[in-house]
């Protein structure tokens, strides 16, 4: 649906694989696009994995949509105007990385 709405290709890549000290590997669905002509990267992650959470302060987020690089303002806004038209959807969050406590778990 987001790639419908949103009229990106996001695909299925490799999963994020993720290890802390003292606890099993655990895995997270990852799917990636990179806009035509743009210098950002865009990954959707999945917040439940094999065995946890990737940011288990956020277990109410189904997903993450990852932003790297430089976007600007206007088409940040449009994406996530795109995003909230889709019904299956129920709720667009900004968050800030820096105030979650787990936020060393989306380096990759």
């Amino acid at each position: 649906m987001i790639n419908k709405f949103t009229e990106s290709d996001f695909r299925k890549t490799e999963d994020l694989s993720l290890t802390l000290k003292n606890e099993p590997e655990k895995f997270f669905s990852r799917y990636f696009y990179t806009p035509i002509n743009s210098e950002y990267e865009l990954f959707i992650i999945a917040n439940k994995g094999t065995d946890g959470y990737l940011i288990p302060e956020a277990k109410e987020a189904d997903y993450f949509l990852i932003i790297k690089e430089f976007i600007d303002d206007e088409d940040l806004d449009l994406l996530i105007s795109q995003i909230k038209q889709i019904n299956d959807i129920q709720a667009v969050v900004d968050l800030n990385p820096k105030k979650l406590k787990s936020k060393e778990n989306l380096l990759f």
